[in-house]
Formats: C-alpha cells, structure tokens, sequence
C-alpha cells in the first residue's frame, strides 16, 4: 500500500512484490496478492489478482463474483496481474479474501461464502469479516491463514467504512 501512496503504477508495484519474493529465496516462497483501486468520484474500482480466490460484490441482496486468473508472486520470473474494473454503488459492500477463507473450488464453501457475504450484509465491516471467516473456520476444516476485507461503499465522495479480519 505505500508503493501505490507514492504513485507507483498497480503493475510496477506487482514487480517489487514479486522479485521482493524472489529474493527472499526458497522454493515454497510466494503469495498470494489482490489489490482494489477505488476512485471515489466515479465508483470505479480496479481490481488487480494474482493467484487469489474470486472478490465479491454485495449489491441490493445479489453477491457477484470478480475473478481473474493470474499466478501467485514469486513464482515466475515475471508476472503480469489479472485485472477487472467494476463500478461500485453506494449501499455496495466489496470484499477480498485470501485463499485460507474460502477453497472456491469446493461448490458446498462457495454457496456459503456468497451466503454469508449476503447475510452480514447488516453488520460492521470489522465484525462482517471476522464472523465470516470464524463461521466458514467452524463449517470447514480450513487450516490455512485466512484474511478478509471488507469495504461497505458510501457516497460518491468517500468509501465509508473499511475494515480487515484476519486469522493465522
């Protein structure tokens, strides 16, 4: 977040994660990355992947699904991040997760997690995040570190609230 606070572009600070992970050596090394780009003024949001599981839209009761597919950081030598734009409402909720959340390629994980996402609707960020990853924690066997975003949008002039969960 500091390189995109001093102006660096979405895929060169894709570059500096990705050859930070390089150096850091090890073949097991890598990550996971997903990164929301919100203009404020027009509601548009660009959403750069590597390697993450879908994001989620909350609109008026309807989760959509935002997936890219694009390798994690730290495996190749070069990496280009997958990248989506979706224009967000106000009343809107975004929400990011890392794979320890949600395995999307389990049907049964993937209907509750869009479930969830509807039924938190109500709640806090804060406290949406960390109930959802404690009720899919206590459904499934999730051991990996799990991380939840959530960003309720507001009027046009900000994004109202945001706010992180995150188990380890």
């Amino acid at each position: 977040s500091r390189l995109m606070g001093e102006g660096v572009q979405p895929q060169r600070a894709v570059d500096i994660a990705n050859a930070l992970l390089q150096m850091s050596g090890g073949d097991e090394m890598y990550a996971t990355l997903d990164m929301a780009l919100i203009d404020p003024e027009s509601g548009r949001a660009d959403i750069y992947k590597l390697g993450s599981p879908p994001s989620m839209l909350v609109s008026r009761q309807r989760t959509r699904m935002i997936s890219a597919s694009a390798p994690p950081c730290g495996i190749l030598d070069s990496v280009c991040a997958a990248h989506r734009s979706v224009r967000l409402r106000p009343g809107d909720r975004l929400l990011l997760m890392s794979d320890g959340a949600c395995d999307f390629s389990d049907a049964s994980q993937s209907r509750m997690v869009r479930g969830l996402a509807v039924a938190l609707a109500g709640r806090e960020p804060g406290d949406a995040a960390e109930s959802l990853i404690a009720r899919m924690r206590t459904r499934f066997d999730l051991t990996d570190d799990a991380a939840v975003i959530v960003m309720d949008i507001g009027a046009r002039d900000s994004a109202r609230r945001r706010a992180f969960g995150r188990r380890g």
